[in-house]
């Protein structure tokens, strides 16, 4: 979880973080699968990288293949 306001206003800036009247989005849906032991481990470094979470950075893959696939009207939220 991002708690630096330096690193919350980069990933405002990179639209990695939906926000609804000034606070983050809470998400209640859960995806839950299975991968390889390594990919958590990726997941958190490339996430960490984007001064973001592991979580919205999953999302934000998901979405970008998924419009790939077609599926233009998905956002993060």
């Amino acid at each position: 979880m991002i708690t630096s306001t330096w690193a919350t206003v980069i990933c405002v800036a990179r639209n990695e973080i939906e926000m609804i009247e000034g606070q983050p989005m809470r998400f209640l849906s859960y995806l839950r699968i299975r991968t390889p032991e390594k990919l958590q481990a990726a997941v958190a470094a490339a996430a960490n990288r984007k001064f973001t979470s592991a979580s919205q950075y999953a999302r934000q893959a998901i979405i970008k293949e998924l419009k790939a696939d077609g599926f233009e009207e998905l956002s993060a939220a």
